[in-house]
């Protein structure tokens, strides 16, 4: 007799599209602190997942520099998840997931996070009059 299988559907837990496409993120370069290079295999607002040679230890915390052609920031993140995806004869190559503190301010809009700009909040110029203290 044959014990019962039972197989969970995998969910996708992401909050925000990914992107392959650096025309679509948008990131140019990412180094991790204290200066390691990674390339982005795809991004989005909340995360991104990145290769590099520095290996990425899962639960940990990290500090990325991220630059577009337009922004430079800083984001912490936490290691996700990391896994070794290339082994060559003098280095090993790591994929890790990054899910970020806060989201990429460039992607946040896109996404429908942003917060609107000063001149976008009121473009009639008026503002709205003091509470009135009422006793």
């Amino acid at each position: 007799m044959e014990p019962a299988i039972t197989h969970r559907m995998a969910q996708d837990r992401r909050q925000c599209r990914r992107s392959a496409n650096p025309v679509d993120h948008g990131i140019q370069k990412v180094r991790i602190r204290p200066g390691h290079i990674a390339a982005v295999v795809n991004a989005s607002a909340a995360g991104a997942l990145l290769e590099t040679q520095h290996r990425l230890l899962p639960g940990t915390v990290v500090e990325l520099n991220v630059e577009s052609t337009l922004h430079r920031t800083n984001v912490r993140g936490r290691v996700v998840r990391c896994m070794v995806c290339q082994v060559r004869a003098a280095s090993i190559f790591y994929r890790g997931g990054i899910a970020f503190d806060r989201h990429l301010p460039w992607m946040a809009s896109q996404e429908g996070y942003g917060l609107p700009a000063s001149e976008q909040s009121d473009p009639h110029g008026k503002r709205a009059g003091a509470t009135p203290i009422v006793l």
